[in-house]
């Protein structure tokens, strides 16, 4: 799901229209409209304020931006993807330190990100960091456990292949 098709769904959730949501994050209508349609993008700063005027929790608002991290490496928009994370990650901490579920996803994110961006140093401890919370919330052999020893196996062949 792209940006603006999931602020439509969040806007309708909450029984907004179009305007009262421009309204209450101090937007133009037609700015809320182009996102929507994905005719422009939001920087984070935005796209945080819509969230708050959208969202119920903290927390909601640190898995959104954790999903948006998600969308924004599909897009191929490494810096945005980075700093949803990151936002993502902080505010997961404070809510909740380590133990939100979607916490280790954010997490793995970040690691995906610093391996694109060739950091894998990073990257591996991002993983393993995900890794063990996976471990410790849903076990050693689940899929998700199974695709991050994978993914840790081969950065760290790259890794040692240098």
């Amino acid at each position: 799901m792209d940006i603006g098709n999931k602020l439509k769904e969040l806007r309708v959730l909450k029984g907004l229209t179009q305007e009262e949501l421009a309204d209450r994050s101090e937007l133009s209508k037609g700015f809320i409209s182009q996102l929507e349609r994905n005719l422009t993008s939001p920087s984070i700063t935005t796209l945080m304020d819509i969230l708050q005027c959208l969202e119920d929790s903290e927390t909601e608002i640190a898995t959104t931006y954790s999903n948006m991290a998600q969308i924004y490496l599909l897009d191929n928009d490494l810096q945005k993807a980075a700093d949803a994370c990151g936002l993502s990650v902080s505010l997961f901490e404070k809510i909740s330190g380590d133990s939100d579920v979607h916490y280790s996803a954010a997490i793995e994110t970040r690691g995906q990100i610093s391996l694109i961006r060739g950091e894998k140093d990073k990257a591996l401890a991002d993983f393993r960091k995900a890794l063990s919370l996976i471990e410790r919330d849903y076990g050693r052999d689940t899929p998700a456990a199974n695709a991050l020893h994978g993914l840790i196996a081969r950065v760290e062949q790259e890794v040692d292949a240098k």
